[in-house]
């Protein structure tokens, strides 16, 4: 798992226009990646703000457009590009402003917002539960929602030819004997 700002710097590669709408597509991915997956995206919090959710990590860094990506070594994964992809082939041609309405209306912000007063400042968590349950349910519900990505996982090299042995030294006493015959 990785953390929201190399998500961000992989979405800042495409046509992202404005921090609303990064914050948004930041939102939607850890969204459909818990429905499709069950697993989070990236590590850390989103928040209810009054604008929608937000990454507070991302809207720190992206204050002075100096996003730096902490050199741990872990890169975004292919599977991690393919559903950030697939989110943003759905949302990425909508404004910072509509996608932020659009939150407006969904559960998993009006739940973490339920105790706050309408256009009052919060930093409520939103959850990762919640929004595993909405989006998946939205997945199966007949509403217009992104594609899920393939997942396929690819055997390496050396994998497959640890497997190959294997089975050839397996079925090579049978098919010996049979040879005899």
């Amino acid at each position: 798992m990785t953390n929201a700002i190399k998500v961000a710097e992989y979405l800042r590669t495409k046509s992202v226009y404005g921090k609303m709408q990064l914050q948004k597509l930041l939102y939607y991915s850890q969204a459909w990646s818990l429905a499709w997956t069950g697993s989070a995206l990236f590590t850390d919090e989103i928040e209810a703000w009054k604008d929608g959710p937000v990454v507070r990590q991302v809207w720190a860094a992206g204050q002075h457009d100096d996003f730096v990506v902490p050199s741990d070594g872990e890169m975004l994964s292919a599977h991690d590009k393919a559903i950030i992809d697939a989110v943003y082939a759905f949302y990425g041609n909508q404004g910072g402003a509509v996608l932020s309405t659009r939150t407006h209306r969904e559960t998993p912000w009006l739940e973490a917002r339920a105790d706050t007063p309408a256009g009052g400042r919060s930093t409520n968590p939103i959850s990762q539960s919640t929004m595993r349950r909405y989006f998946s349910l939205a997945s199966i519900g007949g509403e217009k929602v992104p594609i899920a990505p393939t997942m396929t996982t690819v055997a390496a090299d050396e994998q497959f030819a640890a497997a190959k042995a294997r089975q050839a030294s397996r079925w090579r006493g049978a098919l010996d004997a049979l040879a005899l015959r």
